[in-house]
């Protein structure tokens, strides 16, 4: 199967099919069809699978019977072929956790489906894109800003986080400022004024959050890209060779 092209579905792919919670069942049973032999009423089963030094490895899982005189066999045991598809992409992303935490933490808050899950990253990624902003304007400038200032900017941060996230293929129109305001208020409690949006220097301000959050995407989706083009053309090459 083809992983889709776009990185964060590829990437909520990922997390969705349950490769990450039995990352290294699947990683030593996928590498070969493992032979299945039913052990009676314990309903205990084995499966033979050669991990990566080459050596046999033995796997004991459980499963319901199926009938007194049938013996199952299935490719990668219990659960392990459910994703497999999807564990280039599984690897990338934990190779970007161990090397980037951050830019992980951007591609979670952008990809993952689940909102409880992907809210665990909201402040880390705030606290990215707010180093990024005033590295963008220059310490001095914002030194400069006033205590309010200072707290408004966090709040669009959020609220640019938010809109960027629900913005999964690049369709949905974007949040107008009354929106933006009214949403910053009902969920922080922080006023601004969207009359005053231009005036106060808020629109510049929401470009400028986009442009961060956009590079910051572009570095997070890279790797997973390269992952999806790798596995892809591979399997394209196999399909040709099998045909």
């Amino acid at each position: 199967m083809m992983i889709d092209t776009n990185p964060r579905v590829a990437w909520a792919q990922a997390f969705e099919t349950g490769i990450r919670t039995q990352a290294m069942v699947s990683m030593l049973e996928a590498q070969t069809d493992a032979h299945t032999r039913k052990s009676g009423r314990r309903h205990t089963y084995s499966d033979i699978a050669v991990n990566d030094r080459g050596e046999n490895v033995v796997l004991n899982y459980t499963r319901d019977q199926v009938s007194a005189s049938e013996t199952t066999s299935r490719r990668g045991g219990a659960g392990a072929a459910y994703g497999e598809d999807c564990f280039p992409i599984w690897r990338a992303i934990r190779t970007l956790e161990e090397s980037s935490p951050a830019l992980a933490a951007v591609g979670h808050w952008l990809s993952v489906n689940d909102t409880g899950a992907a809210n665990q990253h909201l402040d880390d990624v705030a606290d990215t894109v707010l180093v990024r902003f005033q590295l963008a304007i220059g310490m001095e400038a914002w030194a400069g800003y006033r205590r309010a200032r200072r707290e408004r900017i966090e709040m669009l941060i959020k609220a640019r986080m938010m809109q960027d996230r629900d913005n999964v293929d690049g369709t949905r129109p974007p949040l107008q400022p009354r929106a933006i305001c009214q949403s910053i208020y009902a969920l922080w409690g922080v006023r601004i004024v969207s009359d005053n949006w231009h005036r106060d220097g808020w629109q510049q301000i929401w470009e400028l959050l986009g442009d961060v959050l956009s590079r910051l995407e572009s570095e997070a989706m890279e790797p997973i890209m390269t992952a999806t083009r790798d596995a892809n053309r591979a399997m394209r090459n196999f399909l040709a060779s099998a045909a």
